[in-house]
């Protein structure tokens, strides 16, 4: 059966192709969630562990600290502890220890991390190809990025070869061109002969959507097309695109989200707490007000006011025998209620343009809390009322022998007094 990764409220879970969901052996969804491959997939659960599971949610591996798929048949783990490894599909130690790892094979080849904190390309045996480098990256487009003890950086071929540098800095090619930094501290695009395309900038990013992201020396932000001609800007500052969209701020403190042909398809917002994520964007309204957007610039805070109850303890939602336990735990209840519901309908509904079903959403769940907490504190009340009788049918039954012991002590000190007066 085949399985696709969706997420709910903040949560990962498996959806079968009838659109039954599926999480953890304990029933919750998965903070992370990979797609399954060749039978296995890679989750992260609720106490932040990896763990690989089989299609029946049986864990075979772990938990582990960091974990990461399969590759050329072997993946980069750590258990709690302990250094890197790289472990078959057994999950049998193969490659390591090494204190960092590239996490990936390609063509054969990963960079790993020594104790002399020096890196090298190993191949599937564990053997050293080429090394020591300061830090080592991945090859693409044919070229690795390689930091030597000059501290300069150089691209290298897959015979180890330097083709290109030294430079500054850099990055890892990407349809044939890559960033680099000179001394001059400025920026530069360029192509895998190593010659120079466009320059020089502040800042430059990688394209991404078809534009790139780059700070000129008046400190302005551009948008560039893969002719390194500018499409968009200036800006007093810039996001790189996602999805077709980006944020920008034109003025001060008014920030917007464009589309690659620089329409405004959201805003003003006073500003950007978070840039797009996950499909998500926290912005700040002129009041100060946050709420999130998706890309379709709709509210979608009555789904994070339900996520963020569910998520954070303070916000009750299930209340497990311990918490009932405790003896003040009416009034922690009450206090969860009144701060913590009030606020997420404040921040989540008054505060923002929620719709009637996300804002109905919302308020029955503060009602289904509301209730749950009225027949807990009624099932107290009738605990303690039948305790309080208990104790008064207690008391009356002592009453005799309170005044029989009374009687008893009355009498020794009448003994104690004739004793005396003889």
């Amino acid at each position: 059966m085949e399985y696709e990764v969706v997420k709910k409220l903040g949560r990962y879970y498996y959806q079968d192709q009838e659109g039954r969901l599926y999480g953890s052996k304990e029933g919750k969804g998965f903070v992370e969630a990979e797609p399954f491959s060749e039978g296995l997939a890679l989750v992260q659960k609720e106490d932040g562990k990896f763990y690989y599971i089989d299609k029946t949610g049986k864990e075979i591996a772990g938990p582990y600290r960091q974990a990461f798929g399969f590759s050329d048949g072997l993946a980069l783990v750590q258990k709690e502890g302990e250094e890197l490894y790289y472990v078959d599909k057994t999950f049998k130690k193969i490659l390591g220890p090494y204190e960092g790892a590239s996490r990936f094979f390609e063509d054969g080849l990963v960079c790993i991390e020594q104790k002399n904190e020096l890196w090298y390309y190993i191949d599937k045996t564990g053997k050293q190809i080429a090394g020591p480098y300061k830090r080592a990256f991945c090859f693409s487009d044919g070229l690795a990025l390689v930091q030597k003890e000059d501290d300069k950086f150089y691209y290298i071929d897959k015979t180890f070869k330097e083709r290109l540098g030294p430079y500054e800095g850099g990055s890892s090619f990407k349809d044939g061109l890559a960033r680099i930094e000179q001394k001059n501290e400025l920026r530069y695009y360029i192509d895998k002969t190593g010659k120079q395309i466009a320059g020089p900038y502040k800042h430059a990013f990688g394209f991404s959507d078809g534009l790139a992201l780059v700070q000129k020396e008046d400190d302005k932000f551009y948008y560039i097309d893969k002719t390194f001609k500018e499409r968009l800007g200036p800006f007093k500052a810039a996001s790189e695109f996602s999805d077709g969209l980006a944020l920008v701020r034109k003025k001060a403190d008014k920030c917007y989200c464009i589309d690659q042909t620089g329409k405004e398809i959201a805003g003003p917002f006073k500003g950007i707490i978070e840039p797009l994520s996950d499909g998500l964007t926290l912005v700040r309204d002129k009041y100060g007000r946050k709420y999130h957007i998706d890309k379709t610039f709709k509210c979608v805070d009555a789904e994070k006011a339900l996520e963020y109850v569910a998520e954070n303890p303070k916000f009750v939602t299930e209340i497990s025998d311990e918490f009932y336990a405790d003896k003040n735990f009416v009034a922690r209840l009450k206090e969860a209620v009144k701060e913590g519901l009030k606020r997420v309908l404040e921040l989540f509904i008054q505060n923002c343009a929620c719709t009637p079903e996300e804002q109905k959403q919302v308020k029955d769940l503060v009602k289904a809390i509301g209730d749950h907490v009225k027949n807990k504190e009624e099932e107290v009340a009738l605990q303690k009322e039948e305790i309080e009788e208990n104790l008064a049918r207690g008391r009356q039954a002592l009453a005799p022998l309170e005044k029989g012991k009374k009687e008893i002590m009355m009498e020794i000190g009448k003994m104690f007094e004739e004793e005396e007066n003889e």
